[in-house]
C-alpha cells in the first residue's frame, strides 16, 4: 500500500510541476528581483544602480503618508473581510432556501464579482458626485436636498464611500459560501432542529462553523485583494481629498507622477507592504483557527 501511495504521489508531483515552474519563473523570480532592486537607488532604465543599503527601507519607515496609506489599507482590508464573513454568510444562509425571486437575488449578488474593478469604481465615482450625480439628484428629486452631500470630497464621507464598495462586492464571498452549503448534508440540519435549535442557534452553532474551508479562503483572497485595490480608490477619490484614503497603491503611483524615478524605493515599499499582507493574514487566520476550535 505505501508503494501504491508513493507511486501515485509521484504522479500527482509530475501534474503540478509546469505550475511550479510557472510559479518560480513568474513569482519567486520576480519576488527576488524586486528584493535586490530595494538596496539600490536606481531608475527604470536599471542602469547605473547606486547600492544603498537599507536607506530606501529607512526612508519609508520616516514618511508618515507611508503609515497612512498602510493604515487605510489595513482599516479597508478588515472592512472587506467583517462584511464578506458577516453579511456574505447570512445572505448565503438565505438564499439556500428556495423561495420565489431566490435566483434573481443570487444573480444580482453575483454579477458585480464579474466586473473589472475599474468599471464598478468609475460607475460609483458617476453615482456620488455632487453636482448631477444620480444619488445627490435622486435625493434632490424626493426633496431630501439636506442629505445630498459632498460623498466624495469631504474625507469622512469619502472613506465611507470606499468602505461601501467593499459591501458591494460580498458577492465573491457568497460564491464560495454558496459552493460549500451546498454540501452539507441536511440530516445536520434536521437533528439539530429536532433537538429544539431555532433557525439563529442553527445558523451560528451548526452552519457557521461547517462552512471553516471558506472562512479561510474569503480571508486570505480579501485581504490581499485589498492590498490591490488601486484602482477602486483610485478612480473613486484619487487617494484624496488630502491623502484621506491613500493606500499603498496610490501611494506608490503618487510617488511616481511627482517626478520621482527611484524604482529602489517603490521596491522596498512594495516588499514592506507583501510582508505586511502575509504577516496579517498568517495572524488572522491562526486567531480565525483558535476562535472555530473554541
Amino acid at each position: 500500500m505505501r508503494g501504491i501511495q508513493r507511486k501515485h504521489n509521484w504522479q500527482g508531483y509530475l501534474f503540478i510541476l509546469p505550475l511550479f515552474i510557472i510559479l518560480g519563473i513568474f513569482l519567486f523570480f520576480s519576488i527576488g528581483f524586486m528584493l535586490k532592486t530595494s538596496f539600490y537607488k536606481v531608475d527604470l532604465s536599471f542602469t547605473a544602480g547606486k547600492f544603498i543599503g537599507l536607506n530606501n527601507f529607512r526612508i519609508a519607515f520616516s514618511d508618515k503618508y507611508f503609515y497612512k496609506a498602510v493604515l487605510n489599507t489595513l482599516i479597508f482590508a478588515f472592512a472587506s473581510v467583517g462584511f464578506g464573513i458577516s453579511l456574505g454568510f447570512l445572505f448565503s444562509v438565505f438564499l439556500c432556501f428556495k423561495f420565489a425571486g431566490s435566483r434573481v437575488y443570487r444573480t444580482l449578488f453575483f454579477v458585480p464579482t464579474l466586473l473589472p474593478n475599474a468599471m464598478i469604481a468609475a460607475v460609483f465615482a458617476g453615482m456620488l458626485q455632487y453636482n448631477y450625480g444620480t444619488l445627490n439628484e435622486t435625493l434632490k428629486f424626493f426633496h431630501l436636498d439636506f442629505l445630498a452631500l459632498h460623498w466624495l470630497s469631504h474625507p469622512t464621507l469619502a472613506y465611507i464611500s470606499v468602505i461601501g464598495i467593499s459591501l458591494y462586492m460580498i458577492g465573491m464571498p457568497m460564491m464560495y459560501y454558496t459552493a460549500e452549503l451546498a454540501t452539507i448534508s441536511q440530516s445536520m440540519y434536521e437533528a439539530a432542529t429536532i433537538d429544539g435549535a431555532g433557525f439563529w442557534d442553527v445558523t451560528r452553532r451548526v452552519i457557521f462553523p461547517s462552512v471553516v474551508y471558506s472562512h479561510k479562503t474569503i480571508l486570505i483572497t480579501l485581504i490581499l485583494l485589498a492590498f490591490r485595490a488601486f484602482e477602486r480608490v483610485y478612480l473613486l477619490t484619487m487617494g484624496g481629498p488630502a491623502r484621506a484614503t491613500e493606500i499603498t497603491g496610490t501611494y506608490l503611483y503618487d510617488f511616481f507622477t511627482e517626478g520621482a524615478s527611484n524604482v529602489g524605493y517603490v521596491s522596498a515599499v512594495s516588499i514592506i507592504v507583501l510582508g505586511f499582507a502575509f504577516i496579517l493574514a498568517f495572524v488572522l487566520l491562526k486567531l480565525f483557527e483558535l476562535r472555530t476550535v473554541a
